[in-house]
């Protein structure tokens, strides 16, 4: 098999900035061969398809792993993934764990939620329909409670605003049961204006504090690969979905299969949102309107 938009392996990895000075040698490089068995093994054991993704970004992911566990080589690796049984079970589940976008705040890219907040939610609400939002790859929950936040606010500028849902998923368990409890640190807060902390979250502890009650029941968590098409298969329809910085890990025909994917997954009218480095390309060009190219956001036409 040999990897879409990719003519040669091994690929070179990028310096791991997390990687200490001095911490050893970088271990052998994952040859083509290496990855073709890692996304075969990782498919029988979990049933999710990973060839969508770059083979760097595959390449970087198995070598972190390898590290982690001690393993001296790719061959070493994936053998002891082969000889399946519960260990081999949880080790895949941690290698696609470290392919969720670990990187969220509350509010990235503010200009953003602005938007949404003036004009996309304010839009979606005259329509007068429960809405239902998705956030995929939502990793510890900070941009599902954000548009949560956000919406409740747009709502409650309306007399008779219609309900609201907002759903996120992801395929990291951990991030997932994070988010599920809503509880942040102070850290995670910084660049949260004080009026808005005041507005969405109640001090729990020291340092600690935790989404408000009202906010946590309009957002529910569950486990799902936007990648795998059982996810899709069966999914509701939606007046937003909001994938962000997820396609910038995927190869050219990934991007355009997944956008087209989430296109299904819309309403007519329905709003589509990725990340500031990520756009339209290909065969979903003509498909979504594009309300604002700048902020990434998108509209599957009525």
């Amino acid at each position: 098999m040999r990897w879409r938009n990719s003519p040669c392996c091994p690929v070179a990895p990028t310096r791991d900035p997390g990687r200490r000075h001095g911490a050893g040698p970088h271990p052998p490089l994952a040859t083509e061969r290496d990855l073709t068995r890692a996304v075969e093994v990782l498919y029988a054991l979990l049933g999710i398809n990973l060839l969508g993704y770059k083979p760097n970004v595959l390449q970087r992911r198995l070598l972190a792993r390898m590290r982690d566990i001690g393993s001296a080589s790719p061959a070493e690796y994936l053998a002891r993934l082969e000889a399946g049984g519960p260990e081999a079970g949880q080790e895949a589940r941690r290698f696609l764990a470290s392919l969720s976008v670990r990187v969220s705040t509350f509010f990235r890219d503010p200009q953003v939620f602005t938007a949404l907040g003036e004009s996309v939610f304010p839009e979606l609400l005259a329509r007068g329909q429960e809405l239902r939002v998705w956030s995929a790859g939502c990793s510890r929950g900070q941009e599902t409670y954000s548009l949560a936040y956000t919406l409740h606010r747009s709502a409650g500028r309306r007399d008779a605003a219609p309900g609201f849902s907002v759903l996120g998923t992801d395929v990291d368990a951990g991030a997932l049961r994070q988010a599920g409890l809503g509880v942040y640190s102070a850290k995670a807060l910084e660049g949260v204006p004080d009026e808005v902390r005041g507005e969405m979250f109640e001090p729990v502890a020291e340092q600690r504090w935790r989404v408000l009650p009202h906010l946590r029941r309009q957002v529910r968590f569950e486990a799902g690969n936007v990648l795998d098409p059982a996810t899709h298969a069966g999914a509701e329809r939606f007046d937003l979905v909001a994938c962000r910085n997820l396609l910038i890990y995927l190869d050219r025909p990934a991007q355009e299969e997944l956008i087209l994917a989430l296109r299904r997954t819309l309403r007519p009218g329905g709003y589509l949102v990725l990340g500031s480095s990520e756009t339209v390309i290909g065969r979903p060009w003509g498909l979504l309107e594009h309300v604002d190219p700048a902020l990434r956001i998108y509209r599957r036409p009525q």
